[in-house]
């Protein structure tokens, strides 16, 4: 029997459908022995929804906007979204002649909430710092408008094409479509997206969370905890002038005449109770606690021994509650927390912390 994708019900087997390729992508994978395979995946809707899907086998002739009947598909969970799966023993016949109206769906959603396999979302937020940059397609100067949207529960990147928005206004944004980009969440609108300002007030500081509920990239969020681990890689380290890579030895090899600065880095594992998690931290972040500026930092005139600030790192940060603002990342299939600002919570910090827990930012 033919379902319509709004009866799909949860993980299911032998699914038939009759559906419009609205994206279709491909990639190369590779497996433990180094052998690579294809695999196809992107978007099919019909009249009541869309599902994102993966193919291990897919017909080179079908493209986007084609109408195909799926055989014997099945569905699972990835990544708290459900996916089809097309395999050796599914069936992709096209159908000719025939088009289907796809219905869009949009989910309303917190940003903590919007997930990668979210195909368009519905989401509120204060805008803030609108940047617009010029780039080509096809000979042609287009522009397209970057910022962060944030609510409550955190933050996200937006790429705007076709729409202008305004710094520190808040709006509702229907028909954002949702993508995951170097481990963080990504929401692109196009001239077809809506984007309304509303009446709302949203909160600026960033949201304290459990370790234990992180299992999603996220951006600006507040952590608090102990460090349990410090790398033995963190402290003083030499960055290329010209491409900020790592510099083992004295020079750059691909700009060996450019110079080195000094950097900081931290690598860490914080806990909280709940949960760990493997958290880096660089010289914006660590400098202020440490006490060193930039100056410190120059080749030229620094004092400063790869020990010395380790001894200055293990000394400062370890044994104390901390308090973290950052990023969370998805890294190799598991997320990290990437920090921008570190405190050491006195008194008065935790005070703070737990009035804003009590508030409620534990959301």
């Amino acid at each position: 029997m033919i379902l319509k994708i709004e009866e799909i019900n949860g993980e299911t087997t032998d699914i038939d459908l009759v559906v419009k390729v609205t994206s279709l992508k491909k990639r190369e994978s590779q497996n433990s022995t180094g052998a690579s395979s294809i695999f196809y995946y992107g978007i099919v809707g019909d009249e009541t929804g869309s599902i994102p899907f993966t193919a291990w086998q897919f017909p080179q002739s079908i493209r986007e906007g084609d109408i195909v009947h799926l055989s014997h598909c099945y569905t699972r969970t990835f990544r708290d979204s459900l996916r089809l799966y097309v395999d050796s023993r599914s069936e992709v016949v096209l159908v000719p002649d025939e088009d289907i109206e796809v219905k869009r769906t949009y989910r309303n959603s917190t940003i903590r909430d919007i997930k990668p396999g979210d195909l368009f979302v519905t989401v509120e937020g204060l805008i803030e710092d609108p940047i617009e940059k010029t780039y080509e397609k096809d000979g042609v100067s287009k522009k397209v408008l970057y910022f962060t949207l944030r609510d409550e529960t955190g933050s996200i990147r937006v790429s705007s094409f076709g729409k202008s928005v305004m710094a520190n206004q808040v709006v509702r944004i229907v028909g954002a479509k949702v993508s995951e980009y170097r481990g963080r969440k990504r929401l692109t609108i196009f001239e077809n997206t809506q984007v309304i300002p509303i009446s709302r007030e949203i909160r600026k500081e960033a949201p304290l969370y459990d370790i234990s509920e992180l299992s999603n990239p996220i951006d600006s969020v507040g952590i608090s905890g102990l460090i349990v681990n410090l790398s033995d890689k963190s402290g003083l380290m030499s960055r290329c002038k010209t491409c900020r890579k790592k510099v083992i030895d004295i020079k750059c090899p691909e700009h060996p005449d450019d110079g080195i600065f000094y950097d900081l880095f931290a690598s860490f594992v914080i806990s909280d109770g709940t949960g760990e998690i493997n958290a880096t931290a660089g010289a914006s972040s660590l400098g202020p606690i440490l006490g060193i500026t930039q100056e410190n930092l120059d080749p030229e005139t620094s004092t400063l021994t790869k020990m010395e600030v380790f001894t200055r790192l293990k000394s400062t940060l370890t044994g104390k509650p901390l308090y973290l603002v950052g990023d969370v990342v998805r890294t190799d299939d598991r997320v990290n927390f990437r920090a921008r600002e570190i405190l050491i919570m006195n008194k008065e910090k935790l005070a703070e912390v737990l009035k804003k827990a009590e508030e409620g930012y534990e959301i």
